[in-house]
């Protein structure tokens, strides 16, 4: 059964997803600068010595969770308007 709001105002429904597929790749590009990003600083400071290796693992585990949490505002996403 079609509902009355989606055939009356197919439009918005497009918009609305046009707009939440701009938002997750800004999110993607985030997630991406943030990741190599961390990597890169704990690369140079691991191979210069003022790391170890171990707080590279941590820092990389940590890059893994602000990914997700970063990845999850998704969700609660809201057309602006």
């Amino acid at each position: 059964m079609i509902e009355v709001e989606q055939s009356a105002f197919p439009h918005e429904h497009f918009l609305f997803k046009v707009s939440v597929h701009r938002e997750t790749i800004g999110n993607i590009w985030q997630n991406i600068g943030l990741a190599l990003g961390l990597k890169a600083i704990f690369l140079v400071t691991t191979l210069t010595g003022v790391t170890t290796l171990w707080m590279a693992i941590l820092a990389d585990t940590g890059a893994t969770v602000l990914v997700t949490a970063n990845a999850l505002r998704l969700l609660t996403y809201r057309s602006k308007k």
